[in-house]
C-alpha cells in the first residue's frame, strides 16, 4: 500500500512508492487545480503506468512512466513517488506532464481501498 521512507525519501514524507505496487492496483490522485489522475500500475518495477484523467489529452488511457514528485521550487524530488502537496511528473511517447502539487491519493486494488492522505 504506502511505503516506509527510504534513504531517498524524507522521514516526513508520506506518499506512494509506485515500484511497490502490483500490476493492477489503481491510484487516484487529486490535484490543487481540481485535475483527477487515475494510474493503473502496468509495470511496477519500471513505474510504468496506464493514466487517465480530467485533462482533456488523457480522455483515453494512455502509457506513461511515473518518473517523479517535485515541490514547487523543485529543491525536493523524489523518484517513482507521489506525495503530498509535491506535483507528479508523467512521461508518455509524446510528451511530458507536470501536474499541480497533489492534496488527495487514494490507493485501490481487488477488494480494498486505502486514502494515503
Amino acid at each position: 500500500m504506502t511505503s516506509k521512507p527510504t534513504s531517498k525519501t524524507p522521514m516526513s514524507e508520506v506518499g506512494i512508492d509506485i515500484t511497490k505496487q502490483k500490476a493492477g492496483t489503481i491510484i487516484t490522485i487529486e490535484t490543487e487545480s481540481d485535475q483527477i489522475f487515475e494510474l493503473k500500475i502496468t509495470i511496477p518495477e519500471k513505474a510504468v503506468v496506464e493514466v487517465t484523467g480530467t485533462d482533456q489529452r488523457l480522455r483515453q488511457p494512455v502509457l506513461g512512466v511515473l518518473t517523479h514528485s517535485f515541490s514547487g521550487d523543485k529543491k525536493t524530488q523524489i523518484n517513482n513517488w507521489i506525495g503530498m502537496l509535491l506535483r507528479v511528473s508523467l512521461v508518455f511517447k509524446n510528451g511530458n506532464l507536470e501536474s499541480t502539487p497533489v492534496t488527495h491519493a487514494t490507493i485501490r486494488g481487488k477488494g480494498w481501498s486505502y486514502n494515503v492522505f
